[in-house]
Parts: structure tokens; sequence; C-alpha cells
């Protein structure tokens, strides 16, 4: 009977502990969320969850973002959880946690965002102290979060957006990649981009390579400018009869040419200029039309870099005034040309050769010459030459010490369209609006236009001749402009309407010529 009561007393306790068991794993606590570790983060980072009532069983911990957006849990304690991001479009996500058979609790906030990328950067050279500019996506707004290095230095970042950064190359930097770190996020490049590799040079007078400059001009300049072989700027203006020598440096006005200082010719009362030039040994001419007692009078002159003009010899004038005639340039076998017109799209102009016996002939008739450039033993010729209400189809092409012409292409030149904005690619497919003037430089052609105030480059070295942006504001908004940047990097520089472009080899720096007197220099690389 002792036996048997003892029996029964087990009985009840073992039921009494069964009981316990099965209600203990029935009462699962509710798990308790202090703080999520990192909160932001892109797919495959790893984030902690910290709090309590975790199970150590990794399988009995369900993390979800959102809805139905589950997560990979790689570690597990009674206090921590370690959870991959999964998958998912950028944003805040809520985290959804489950322990068990627990409820379900809302954790917390994880903002997803893409892994940062860089398109492009410019400059891609200068000294210490450039400024250069990174675009791409997804940079953060906040420049604490952003780190740019140059070769391992850490750069001064000054501005910065979700696409786009600009920072200072330190000093004591050397020539080596740049990058980009976001919230500790490497950037990439875009596939086939190396615009990442940043080479430094030595300052130069001239400026950084990749910034533009305004010049602070005290008088307009015509059309057809010229630069000496030191660097500074010539050019003659129409409206007041005078030669202007500009300072590289700072563009003060360092000689004034006035009529008493052609002393060839005193008879002269009042004098204009249809342009200046440089010829092949680096000496510059002009072609002036002159008024005296006895009539108009012209001449081809020489000025030397101090401002001194003598007479070339006594020429022809050309239209009433001699301003109809649009440029004016020496080719390397020293013949003088100029045009008969302005080279607009109903203007049927000819290329006219000056002689130095006074007389003139036709060079090369129907050239519609709207711009002319020498380059070497070639001259290259903007031709306007079919006008529709709304279009000018234009030509480039070059003729030869024998007049032989070859045709570089027929893009389009958009004229009094409100809403034109531009066309980038092979040149024959390409779109300007208002095109002006060119230039060469490094053997390519550089374009300048006057409404969409942009410099491009015609790339003569590829097969397509493609078509860049090389420097002012982008995207178009109509002029006058909202803002205005005259000095900065290439791509957040406002040019002027652009009349004129001219490239000094020696100096790598290239030089806009506007129409309301404003002058931007340019530093290539």
């Amino acid at each position: 009977m002792k036996y048997l009561s003892k029996l029964f007393s087990l009985l009840i306790l073992w039921t009494f502990c069964m009981g316990c068991t099965k209600h203990g794993e029935s009462d699962v606590l509710i798990p308790i969320v202090d703080t999520i570790a990192p909160n932001v983060g892109s797919a495959g980072d790893q984030i902690n969850i910290i709090g309590s009532n975790f199970s150590t069983k990794i399988k009995d911990n369900v993390v979800i973002f959102g809805v139905g957006q589950p997560a990979v849990v790689t570690a597990a304690t009674p206090t921590r959880l370690t959870v991959t991001i999964p998958e998912a479009s950028d944003g805040a996500w809520v985290l959804m946690l489950r322990v068990k058979n627990s409820q379900t609790i809302r954790a917390g906030l994880v903002t997803i965002v893409s892994l940062p990328t860089i398109t492009s950067m410019s400059p891609v050279t200068g000294p210490a102290g450039t400024q250069i500019t990174l675009n791409g996506t997804n940079f953060s707004s906040t420049i604490s979060d952003n780190v740019v290095k140059i070769n391992g230095v850490d750069a001064t970042i000054q501005k910065v957006s979700d696409t786009r950064l600009t920072a200072v190359i330190p000093p004591g930097a050397t020539s080596g990649p740049v990058t980009l770190t976001v919230r500790g996020k490497n950037a990439t490049m875009i596939a086939g981009s190396n615009f990442n590799n940043f080479k430094i040079v030595p300052a130069s007078e001239f400026g950084t390579p990749g910034q533009a400059y305004d010049i602070s001009s005290t008088v307009s300049f015509d059309y057809a400018n010229a630069i000496d072989t030191d660097g500074n700027l010539w050019g003659i203006n129409s409206k007041d009869g005078q030669i202007y020598k500009l300072s590289y440096k700072d563009g003060s006005v360092l000689k004034k040419v006035s009529i008493a200082d052609i002393g060839f010719d005193n008879t002269l009362s009042s004098y204009g200029g249809v342009g200046i030039t440089r010829d092949s040994n680096g000496r510059l001419h002009a072609y002036i039309a002159g008024a005296s007692s006895t009539g108009s009078k012209a001449y081809v002159v020489s000025i030397t870099n101090t401002g001194v003009v003598t007479k070339d010899f006594a020429t022809v004038l050309l239209g009433s005034s001699g301003l109809t005639a649009h440029d004016f340039v020496i080719l390397s076998t020293g013949e003088v040309l100029t045009t008969n017109g302005t080279g607009y799209s109903t203007d049927d102009n000819d290329l006219v050769r000056l002689n130095t016996n006074g007389t003139y002939d036709i060079y090369y008739e129907g050239a519609r010459a709207r711009d002319l450039v020498v380059e070497g033993k070639e001259l290259y010729v903007l031709r306007y030459f079919r006008g529709v209400p709304t279009h000018v189809l234009i030509e480039f092409y070059k003729l030869d010490h024998n007049k032989v012409k070859t045709t570089i292409g027929f893009p389009y030149s958009a004229h009094n369209a409100s809403s034109v904005n531009y066309v980038n690619g092979p040149l024959n497919s390409a779109v300007f609006w208002q095109l002006e003037a060119f230039t060469m430089a490094n053997g390519d052609i550089y374009t300048g236009e006057s409404y969409n105030q942009l410099i491009r480059k015609v790339d003569l070295h590829t097969s397509t001749l493609e078509v860049t942006k090389i420097a002012g504001i982008d995207p178009y908004t109509p002029f006058p402009r909202p803002f205005q940047v005259f000095t900065g990097s290439f791509d957040n520089v406002t040019l002027p309407m652009i009349t004129s472009l001219l490239y000094d080899d020696k100096h790598k720096v290239m030089y806009a010529f506007g129409f309301d007197g404003k002058i931007t220099r340019l530093a290539l690389n």
C-alpha cells in the first residue's frame, strides 16, 4: 500500500511536470528590439538587430522587409540577430520580426540604397587646387557621408547632390585614381569608363586644365581676332575704330592703337577693321579700312607685339565701308584672304585674295564662308549653304594649296527657334543652335554656338567624327540665363553668346568671344 501511494505521487508529479513543459513551449516570449545597426545599407549588406528574447536557433527567427521580402538570418544569439539585406528597391522599409510562434512585431525602419556609381569626372588633369566634378548616381546629399580620395589622399568636398559632387585636389596629391566612398560603400565606374585617373601637372598662369575664367574686357572685340606668341589677345573694334591688345593674365587693356600710331598715312581721320590674324611665322597682321579727306582707303598692315603698326600694302576696300568682309586669314604660302560677304545662308560669298599690288582676285568662288581657320598647310571653312525657315544646313570643308576641296561633314545649325536644344553624336546627324564660329585644336574642330552658348568638339580622329560637349551649362536653358557663372569648371560655366573662338597652341588655352563683349578663357588639357 505504501508502495502504491508513492507510485501515485510520482505519477501526479510527472503529469504536472509534463504540463509545465508543454505550457512553457506554448508561452513563447515576445521579442524586444532596442536598435538596428546600421539602419542604412544596400542589398547584400549585413545589419544587426539588437534586443532580447531571440532564439539561438536561426530558423526560429523570421525577418521580413516590408510585405513579403524575407531576409536571411546568418547568426543568432538571445540578444543579437545578424541579417542580410535582400534585393529590394531603394527607400525606407519596415522590418518585421517573429521568433518561434510569437506574434509578429514591428522592429524598426531600414533604408535601402543602391550602390554609388561614377559616370564621368572632369577635368582629368591639373595642379593641386583643381576643382573636379564627379557625375554619377546614389551620392549622398550630406557632405560627410561622402569621401573622395586621389591616389589615397583625402580631397576636400565642396558641394554634393545625389548625382553630382565637386571636390578640390589637395596639396601633396600625386597622379592616380580618384575614388569615392558613400556611406562606406565604394563607388564603381560604369562599364567601359576610365574617367577616374587624374594626372597632376604643374600650375600655370593660364589656368587650371578643365577650368574656365571670365576675362573682364573693357571693349567688345569683333569676329576676326588673334593671339600673339606671348599669349596676348589682339582684336579690332569696328565701332570705335581701334586696335586693342588684352593681357592674357587679367584682361586689362595694354595697348590701344590710335590713328596717331598709324604713321604711314597721316591723312586718315578714322578707321575700322575687318580683322586681325597671325601668319605662319607668328607675326600679326590686320586688314583696316580708313577714311580721309581724299576718300576711303584700305590697307593690310603688320603689328608688333608692342603695338607698332606698319603698312604691308595698300589694298582694295570691299563693300562701301570695308566691313562687309567677315574674316581675314593668311595662308602658310603668304596669300592674304578675306571674304566679300558675311557667309550667312542668303549670302553666297567668295574667298578673295588681296594682292600686294592693290588688286584682288577670286581665290575660291561660292565659298559661303562664315568662318575661316588656317591649320598648317590647309584652310578649314565653315559654310552656310542652304536656308530653310528654322534650320540651315552647314558644311565643314577644307582646301589644300591647290584649292582642292575635301568635305568633312554636314551638320545642321538651327536659327531663331525657341525650343531647339542640341544633338551630339556623329557629325552628319549633329544639330547646333546658331553655330557662329570654330577653331582647330590638337587636330580636331571645336565649335562655338551663340544661342546654346556651348563649345563642342568634332573629333576628327574618329570614323564618325563624333560631336561631344566640351564646355557650357547643360541642360540648356533659354537665354538670358537665369544664373551667371563665368568662372568655374567646363560643365558649370556660363559662356558668352559666342561669335569667335581662338586657340593658343603654345599655352593650351581657348578663348570664346561674345556679342556682349564678354570673353572666356578655357584651359584645355
